[in-house]
């Protein structure tokens, strides 16, 4: 539905922190079963001009493989960075078990199949970081990720400050 149009873009203002903690609220029983430390490092004065839906959806699901791919007792780190180009890069980092370098360049490409259980047996289908890309750019943003296998992950995408700042 994303791809024929027919999902709109619906902006508006939001402040990030309660976007983020209203995205990983239903999250955090999982990490607490799995013990895993989930810590936010975003300023309160960051607004952003998105569809509020689908970057709770990006946010929510970026953190859910979060949990999905480390280990008991490891952590998860949301940050965001203020950048000169009026955007917001918020970053989503685990502690977790990375991406071999293979499976990392085929991630955002619905041709390719990256699908690999979790830590934990945990089901993966690949598609939901497709998804991820579709609503970053529907934002006007970009996803990206930087991972070394056995040593973590980061996840990070843009969005647009919002225009009254």
């Amino acid at each position: 539905r994303l791809q024929r149009g027919l999902i709109p873009f619906d902006g508006k203002e939001t402040n990030l922190l309660e976007i983020v903690s209203e995205s990983i609220h239903p999250l955090l029983e999982n990490a607490r079963i799995k013990e895993i430390t989930i810590t936010t490092d975003i300023s309160r004065d960051i607004f952003v001009y998105v569809d509020i839906n689908m970057i709770n959806t990006v946010i929510r699901n970026l953190v859910s493989n979060a949990l999905k791919f480390t280990n008991r007792n490891g952590k998860i780190e949301l940050k965001a960075i203020s950048r000169i180009d009026n955007l917001v890069e918020l970053h989503i980092e685990d502690s977790g078990i990375g991406i071999p370098e293979k499976i990392k360049s085929m991630l955002f490409d619905i041709s390719s199949t990256t699908s690999r259980p979790g830590t934990e047996g945990e089901s993966s289908s690949g598609l939901g970081l497709i998804l991820c890309k579709e609503f970053v750019e529907k934002n006007g943003g970009k996803i990206a990720v930087e991972s070394i296998e056995n040593s973590g992950s980061d996840f990070f995408f843009t969005m647009p400050i919002s225009k009254t700042q």
